[in-house]
């Protein structure tokens, strides 16, 4: 299974740990005083009067951060709302025994953009874990495996965002 990059990581460790989130809010801004206590660079601190722009930009930056890393929970929480319920539609359907042609190949579209947003940064890697996981189960069923054989041994087919569980060692080519 491709690994997601080290950016994507730092990302996701930066923006989803809440100790780390706030050491990133308190470091710059304590790195800059002690630098400028010490080689009084910057001035922000001139004996008894304080350099009001360096607060204005702190404070900007702990704003943009904040609602940064406020915007990527609500982006990340949209994304798994959206796949739960969708999924949920299709569970009880899908480990049936009498489970349709059109609901594998909705899961099979589920899987995919799952697999897409996953590749772009938006979904953690424990959570694609945990979907990966999830999706072993699915393709181990006779019935599944007959169609995404099918499905996805054709070369031709592009129409599922790179997701293909042969490169992904969901299944195994016969």
């Amino acid at each position: 299974m491709k690994k997601l990059n080290v950016f994507y990581r730092l990302k996701f460790y930066f923006l989803y740990n809440p100790k780390v989130s706030f050491s990133l809010i308190l470091l710059p801004i304590f790195l800059l005083l002690i630098f400028d206590f010490k080689f009084k660079m910057f001035g922000i601190i001139n004996g008894q009067q304080v350099d009001y722009k360096f607060v204005g930009f702190f404070l900007g930056y702990v704003l943009f951060y904040l609602n940064f890393r406020n915007n990527s929970l609500k982006n990340l929480f949209s994304i798994l709302s959206e796949f739960n319920k969708r999924y949920d539609v299709l569970n009880n359907n899908l480990f049936s025994k009498n489970v349709t042609d059109s609901v594998i190949y909705d899961y099979f579209n589920i899987c995919a953009e799952e697999y897409y947003f996953y590749q772009h940064g938006l979904i953690p890697s424990d959570i694609w874990d945990s979907w990966f996981i999830g999706m072993k189960d699915v393709f181990s069923q006779k019935r599944v495996q007959t169609i995404a054989l099918i499905e996805f041994n054709n070369k031709i087919s592009k129409s599922y965002y790179g997701f293909n569980p042969f490169d992904l060692g969901l299944l195994k080519s016969s």
